[in-house]
């Protein structure tokens, strides 16, 4: 919600409203696009993974490995360098930054679906 309190400016309520509205249309495209798949047989699947499955446990572990890891790096404990990704990653970035900059709301939507892809994924 950080982003939204960015775009906060006195009298233009109706603009972070319409910004807001877009940014839950994202969250809900996500969550239409999950249900369709379940509805299309890809419930067998996620009825596999629980919280006590094998394959549970081993996606638990492995985020949380890889959590600690980028902890580690971000505290400077352990040097790595991430020059290569940056390298990569910029262009990316700038097309991300254009969409910032020219049609706010659909950015605002992809964040939302983005947001939830994250947490779901």
């Amino acid at each position: 919600m950080t982003l939204l309190a960015r775009e906060t400016r006195p009298g233009q309520h109706r603009r972070l409203t319409r910004l807001t509205l877009w940014l839950g249309l994202g969250a809900l495209f996500f969550l239409v696009i999950a249900g369709a798949l379940i509805a299309a047989g890809a419930g067998v699947f996620f009825k596999q993974v629980t919280f006590t499955s094998t394959a549970g446990i081993t996606i638990r572990a492995v985020i949380a490995s890889l959590l600690i890891l980028l902890g580690l790096i971000q505290l400077n404990v352990l040097p790595v360098s991430f020059v290569a990704v940056e390298d990569a990653a910029k262009p990316l970035l700038a097309r991300q930054a254009r969409l910032r900059r020219d049609p706010r709301a659909l950015a605002f939507g992809l964040f939302g679906f983005a947001y939830l892809l994250a947490g779901f994924g």
